[in-house]
This record gives structure tokens, sequence and C-alpha cells, in this order.
């Protein structure tokens, strides 16, 4: 869930070089004739986005007059997406938008490739428009697929519009139990409306990186254990808590809202965790 500058394009831009090397003189026409329209849509969607009022949008009216949905979903395919075709230009800028290419939806993976925040299908005119096109890695962008939201709290964040980076809501709770399980949870900030509340925590769970953190932490443990445990039996809990605050200390700096700082925060914080836990083999810790 990070936040992306929004495409430095128009929609007027991408339509034109999309459509410039089409050698169907009427089609060409059409969609001329439909620029204004399909400029319109894009103005609607980012208002809608803006008022968090996208599901109000009617999917059987988001279509230019004088294009079919299947040549609006062809001119993505063929013209914008497709290698080699005038569009791809503006893809691959989207696609660099994310720093080192790590997907904004989730934060962590690899961007793989665009995905329509208003899936294509059902809103074609839409299907070019630069603000409705996120980078997405491919499990974001399979468990995304083609839904739509059909409520407010149902409106997936925006990495162009919404910033919910400079807020603390990410946390995690270290289980007091054997082998050692650490569960993630949203926590809204005290500053959020209750629509933001509703989507954060919606998307936090429509793409499920709380089993997604948990196994980030599982892994990170595995690495780490050996260390703190080592730490434990020479110093004590002590010791314990100055490694897990420089790591916690790090992180934050780094990005607030990291898995990593939530771990982090939860292992210094834990009396069971720094006094109890460490008591044990590395086996029965890791199981």
């Amino acid at each position: 869930m990070r936040t992306l500058p929004r495409p430095p394009f128009s929609t007027e831009d991408v339509l034109l070089d999309c459509i410039s090397n089409y050698r169907d003189p009427d089609l060409h026409i059409r969609f001329l004739s439909s620029k204004e329209e399909i400029v319109e849509w894009s103005e609607i969607l980012e208002n809608k986005i803006k008022a968090h009022t996208v599901s109000t949008i009617e999917s059987d009216k988001c279509i230019p007059q004088n294009i079919s949905k299947s040549e609006m979903i062809k001119l993505y395919n063929d013209k914008f997406s497709k290698k080699g075709q005038p569009g791809r230009l503006y893809y691959n800028d989207i696609m660099d938008l994310p720093k080192y290419r790590l997907c904004p939806l989730c934060g962590y993976r690899p961007v793989d490739s665009l995905d329509h925040y208003l899936p294509k299908d059902l809103f074609p005119a839409l299907s070019i428009i630069p603000i409705n096109l996120i980078p997405a890695c491919f499990p974001c962008n399979k468990r995304k697929q083609t839904s739509r939201p059909s409520s407010a709290e149902e409106e997936f964040l925006h990495p162009y519009f919404d910033n919910i980076e400079d807020k603390l809501w990410l946390y995690s709770e270290v289980l007091e139990e054997l082998p050692l399980t650490v569960v993630f949870k949203v926590q809204p900030h005290n500053e959020w409306d209750e629509i933001t509340s509703k989507r954060v925590k919606y998307h936090f769970k429509k793409f499920h990186l709380g089993q997604q953190f948990s196994s980030y932490a599982g892994n990170e443990l595995s690495g780490k254990i050996f260390r703190l445990k080592e730490s434990f039996d020479q110093g004590g809990s002590s010791v314990v808590r100055d490694e897990l605050l420089k790591e916690k200390e790090s992180y934050r700096f780094s990005k607030l809202n990291s898995w990593e700082t939530a771990l982090y925060s939860a292992l210094y914080d834990s009396n069971w965790f720094c006094e109890e836990a460490l008591k044990h083999s590395i086996s029965e810790l890791l199981g």
C-alpha cells in the first residue's frame, strides 16, 4: 500500500498516440470523434475517486457512443499494452512509477503488469485512461481480477490519490505460543474518517496482506532467531531489547508502515518474547 505519483501524461495524448497507426480510416475517425467523451470519462473517474463515489459509476453507460466495447478493449490490448505499438511507451512509463518497481497494492512484490482500477471489461471507456492503470504484481492483479466496488467502503486504495503512509496504522502481535507466530492487523489512525478506516481494512483483507506479512515475518525470524537467542543467553532480555530497538528504529526510519517495523515493534513490546520465549530451544521456537 504505497503512494505513487500519477502518470505525467493526459488521456488525450494517450488516445491520439494509440490510434495513430490504425489502418482502418473509419475506426480512426470514430475514435477521433469520441476523444472528448473519453477525456470526459477521465475527469468523471478522477472526481469519483476523490469523492469516494467510484461505486456509483454505471458500467452500462461507461462506453463512448461511437465505439463498441470490444473496440475499446482491443485499443488497450493491441495499441497500448502490446510491445512495438504506439501506446507501449506509456505502458512502460507507468510500470516504472513505483520505487524499486514494487507493487503499490501490497507494497512488496515486484510489478508484473498493469491493472485496471476499474476493469476494462465492465468500464470500457476507461480502458486507456492513465489514472485507471496501476502497476501491480501478479498475485494482487489476480486477487483483484474484475471486481468492482459496491460501496465506498469497498473502493480499493488508489496509489495516485490515497496517501496513508504518514500515519501509523499497521500493527502486529506476537502470540504467546510456540512455535513463534506473529499476526498483523490494521488499527485505523484516530485522524481518519470512517470511510478511510473501512477502505484500509477492506484493502488489507482483499489482498490477503495479513497472511502475506505473517509469512514474511516467519521467514525473517528464522534468520534472526539464532542471534537473538545467543544475545539472550549471554545478556538476558535487556540485550535482546537493545537489538530489537535498533531494528525497529531502522525500519521505521525507512518506512513507517512496513511489516518489518510492525514486527520488530511487537517483538520489542512483548515481555513474553523477550523474557520467556527465548528460554526455549531454537527448534521449539521455530517448530
